[in-house]
C-alpha cells in the first residue's frame, strides 16, 4: 500500500486502521459494540467522512460491477453505486444515514 495512503488512514481513522482485517477484532466490535460501520473522519471537518461496513452488507462482486472510480488525493477509489449507498444506510439505520438517504434519492439514476 501506498505509504501516503496509509498516512491518510492513520489520520482519518479513530483506532489503528489495520485492526479491521482482524476478522475477530470485527466480530468483537460487531457483538460488544454493536458495530456496523467503522468511519473514517477528519477532526477538521474539511474531508468527507468514510465508512466502510464491518461485515459485507453487500456482496463485493456486485458492489465492484456498480461501483464509480473516482479520484481522491491523487489514488483512485471506487464508490458504491447510489443505490448501494442507499441501501446500505438503510441498513444501518441510523438518523444520519436516513437523512443521508433523502440527499441520495434525487441522484439515484432512472
Amino acid at each position: 500500500m501506498p505509504t501516503d495512503f496509509m498516512a491518510v488512514l492513520a489520520a482519518l481513522a479513530p483506532v489503528d486502521a489495520m485492526r479491521l482485517a482482524d476478522a475477530d477484532q470485527r466480530a468483537s466490535w460487531r457483538r460488544d459494540q454493536n458495530m456496523q460501520v467503522f468511519s473514517f473522519w477528519d477532526t477538521a471537518n474539511t474531508k468527507p467522512t468514510v465508512d466502510i461496513f464491518i461485515e459485507p452488507a453487500i456482496p463485493f462482486e456486485e458492489l465492484w460491477r456498480d461501483a464509480t472510480p473516482m479520484l481522491l488525493g491523487g489514488i483512485t477509489l471506487r464508490v458504491a453505486s447510489v443505490a448501494h449507498l442507499i441501501h446500505m444506510k438503510r441498513l444501518a439505520g441510523r438518523p444520519q444515514d436516513l437523512a443521508d438517504i433523502e440527499r441520495l434519492r434525487p441522484q439515484e439514476p432512472g
